[in-house]
């Protein structure tokens, strides 16, 4: 695995695609985030 066994926080890998795959899954929850607060803003 790849997270601390004291607090799960994620560590980096040597797999590169993986790590593709996961700055792009943090991305989206951020694109997702970002959307949230702009409809909040105008429709709030």
């Amino acid at each position: 695995t790849n997270s601390c066994p004291l607090c799960r926080h994620e560590l980096p890998t040597d797999d590169e695609d993986y790590e593709l795959f996961r700055k792009e899954k943090i991305r989206a929850v951020a694109r997702e985030k970002d959307l949230e607060a702009l409809h909040d803003s105008m429709y709030g």
